[in-house]
């Protein structure tokens, strides 16, 4: 081809509207690396399900079923390997959280059949590029993902008899790209008809079960990558056995920790060392701690530093009139419009110059740099390897300030609009009880709409990531029910 006419054909002149990106160009490709093979997968796909359409609106006769089937079958099939090669490379990254787990179950193999001895590394590596066997892929997803965390063990269950399914009719990725094998065998002489609906019905549902799979193991890599646990326990793990916990109430002479022992030790496999890990690290825990009935303390914060807060807030905008708003946002029922006051912007600059004095005189820099270390936790999750960190951070970065780059600092986190909500909330999460219940009690705020909301929730804000997982998979759950259904509809209407 003309190289000039390549150039207009693939780079496309100024109608950039029609340009794809592709290689390392473009907004999906990180700088300098392959796309993921999750890209590749989504547009596989999403040209599977285009031709599924095309094929059921078009009457053109390219474009009948019997033509497109093929390709439609062949997409869907790759679709599926990429996104079972790029689970397997996150496992990779995962398993490195996990060695001692993985060398466990390597060697309970090694102790059922001996010849495995010294050529079974605990995480096998495979080569991408020359590895296209379905069933091989998914077996070794299969076994090695439920290792590495629990969540995947509820999650393969879903998936495994759509892949499975693709996995018998088209294993290595020829029955769909050719008519015939290489000795001559005809491909799918035992299955004359596919019924495109069906396809389209069950293919939807794997890749919406795909695309949650990738959800939760990006967020597993975040996780893993803060939080310390046993290495046989996840974060997901320890929230679930904080909640086996909650169920015991303490017994004089038979702590909760106790009582639950021979349950969670039998629910999770769990030896006694583990076990005991398992309750240190949700002592430890600040957002899990709760179920083994403890109250913590900030690490800085005293209950009387917080009280000035909240008197030096309430002093800058009185508790009546910060009642009034929040119940005026509960209700909804006025419009305001905004119209500058400049008087009362120069007194309000005036009065928070005078508070922050008061602020700055009482608060040591540990504790002003733990408010608002507890303020950037408000939107991270609730991890409290984060929270320790971010402590130390903030009390680095004030340490550095003089006196006047300090006062600053104060003028700017301790006076915004959402400060003692921030701040309440996440104490309250951390079971720092003792230290902020009696302010809130005291300025009358048990009405409050973030209080009440707090108190009313099911599920305290540190266990939403845990509440997500498991109330999505049981609507999955529902959902493959349902497409199963439509399937056995369809193929009784055939």
């Amino acid at each position: 081809m003309n190289q000039r006419i390549e150039n207009d054909t693939f780079s496309g002149g100024e109608t950039t509207h029609l340009n794809a990106t592709v290689g390392n160009n473009g907004s999906f490709a990180p700088e300098g690396e392959a796309r993921s093979n999750t890209d590749y997968a989504l547009g596989f796909s999403s040209a599977a399900l285009e031709l599924i359409r095309s094929a059921k609106e078009s009457s053109e006769f390219r474009t009948h079923l019997d033509f497109l089937v093929y390709p439609i079958c062949f997409n869907m099939r790759h679709a599926v390997e990429l996104r079972l090669k790029k689970w397997w490379k996150d496992l990779g990254m995962l398993a490195s959280k996990r060695e001692v787990k993985l060398k466990q179950h390597r060697d309970a193999k090694v102790a059922k059949d001996r010849s495995l001895r010294g050529k079974l590394a605990p995480f096998p590596t495979i080569d991408e590029a020359s590895t296209h066997d379905l069933s091989k892929l998914w077996n070794l997803v299969t076994e090695y993902a439920s290792v590495i965390d629990s969540r995947f063990s509820k999650l393969i269950p879903l998936l495994d008899p759509y892949i499975q399914d693709i996995a018998d009719i088209d294993p290595t990725g020829q029955t769909f790209r050719y008519p015939a094998s290489n000795d001559s065998q005809v491909h799918l002489a035992e299955t004359p008809l596919i019924n495109i609906r069906i396809l389209e019905l069950r293919f939807t549902m794997l890749f919406k079960l795909f695309d949650f799979q990738d959800q939760i193991t990006q967020e597993m890599k975040y996780e893993y990558s803060w939080v310390d646990t046993p290495n046989q326990l996840s974060y997901h793990d320890l929230q679930s056995i904080s909640l086996v916990l909650a169920e015991y109430e303490d017994k004089e002479g038979e702590p909760i920790a106790a009582q639950a022992k021979e349950v969670v030790r039998d629910k999770y496999g769990l030896s006694g060392g583990i076990y005991s890990k398992t309750i240190s690290t949700i002592k430890y825990n600040h957002y899990l701690n709760h179920s083994l009935n403890m109250i913590n303390e900030p690490k800085h914060l005293s209950a009387e530093a917080i009280g000035v807060i909240f008197e030096v807030y309430f002093d800058y905008k009185p508790v009546d009139e910060y009642r009034t708003d929040y119940k005026r946002a509960e209700t909804k029922t006025e419009i305001r419009v905004y119209k500058p006051d400049f008087d009362k912007m120069k007194h309000e600059i005036q009065k928070r110059a005078e508070l922050r004095e008061k602020l700055f005189g009482y608060l040591t820099r540990e504790q002003i740099a733990e408010s608002t270390a507890l303020l950037e936790c408000y939107s991270e999750s609730k991890y409290m390897e984060i929270y320790d960190r971010l402590v130390e951070e903030h009390i680095t970065y004030v340490n550095k300030m003089d006196e006047e780059e300090l006062k600053a600092y104060i003028s700017k986190h301790f006076f915004g609009s959402m400060i003692l909500e921030k701040l309440s909330l996440m104490l309250l999460q951390m079971n720092c009880r003792d230290v902020i219940q009696p302010n809130i009690e005291e300025y009358r705020l048990t009405d409050i709409s973030w209080y009440k909301s707090f108190q009313g929730r099911a599920f305290n804000r540190c266990y939403d990531e845990f509440h997500h997982f498991e109330c999505s998979i049981e609507q999955f759950q529902t959902e493959v029910i349902s497409v199963l259904s439509q399937v056995k509809s369809e193929r009784l209407g055939d």
